[in-house]
């Protein structure tokens, strides 16, 4: 994700499975597998919990949709390889809702 000062911030997209709840709980623990794999400075930005990803028919997430989401609002380019429109639509609606919220990450 785009960022006035840093530039570039990790987020990551977390696709629950059946059963799972997001908590805070679940957030520290995402947040510390990826400062243990990837180091402190790969923190993560923002955890958005999705119950779909943008995936095309062969089941590869479209990281471009998400990314265009995050720094346009919207998805620019052709989405015709995407197996579930409703997805782009889950994700718009979590990313502005943490926008419209006006939070920004504890320590981000």
């Amino acid at each position: 994700m785009q960022d006035d000062i840093k530039g570039n911030v990790p987020v990551a997209f977390v696709k629950l499975k059946n059963g799972v709840e997001k908590s805070e709980e679940l957030e520290k623990k995402v947040d510390e597998a990826v400062i243990n794999v990837i180091g402190k400075y790969g923190k993560l930005h923002k955890i958005f919990f999705v119950d779909a990803l943008p995936t095309t028919i062969t089941g590869k997430i479209m990281r471009r949709v998400l990314r265009d989401i995050l720094n346009y609002g919207e998805v620019k380019g052709d989405l015709s390889a995407i197996d579930d429109p409703r997805s782009i639509d889950v994700i718009k609606s979590e990313v502005k809702k943490w926008r419209g919220s006006g939070s920004q990450r504890k320590g981000g």
